[in-house]
């Protein structure tokens, strides 16, 4: 099979030679089943087939061998595609639009560590799973705001006095 880019591959079939009793339906056959080709990325012009002789080949395994050629008619053409060259990293790296970050900032490894250092951050505190942080330190904050959802905003609701809000999972808070 050679496709429209000039990519090429070939497929053996051992198969016995059998001489068709009917040379037309044989080459009939063979025209239409090798045309077929489905749920692929391919479609085939006619064929133009050069045999010295019409042989008999089941259907089942001139399908067997036109599948088996189309999956390596895609695999040589990934290969042979043109890969472009990798973009060169900017020579300056755009600035971290803060100097200092604290644990909130979540750099727990050294790529992260390096990535903001790259990008001109002075102070990095370590990730709160560090476990450097000591007493008692906000662990999760939202734009969504949970006395707002609970009814339990002082500043919708002015009687309310803002009490510390625990996160519980199971037995653990």
């Amino acid at each position: 099979m050679t496709d429209e880019d000039g990519v090429s591959v070939a497929v053996d079939l051992p198969h016995g030679k059998e001489i068709a009793r009917n040379a037309e339906r044989a080459m009939a056959t063979l025209q239409e089943q090798l045309v077929k080709f489905g749920n692929t990325m391919f479609c085939a012009e006619p064929v133009a087939l050069q045999l010295s002789q019409a042989w008999f080949l089941p259907t089942a395994t001139i399908n067997a061998m036109r599948r088996v050629a189309a999956d390596k008619l895609e695999a040589a053409r990934i290969a042979s595609h043109p890969r472009p060259p990798r973009a060169k990293p900017a020579a300056n790296p755009v600035p971290y639009p803060q100097e200092e970050l604290t644990y909130l900032g979540n750099v727990f490894n050294a790529k992260a560590r390096q990535f903001y250092e790259k990008h001109g951050v002075k102070l990095i505190a370590d990730a709160y799973e560090a476990n450097h942080e000591k007493g008692m330190v906000s662990l999760m904050i939202t734009r969504h705001c949970l006395r707002y959802s609970f009814n339990l905003c002082p500043k919708e609701m002015k009687h309310l006095k803002p009490d510390p809000m625990t996160l519980i999972n199971g037995n653990e808070s």
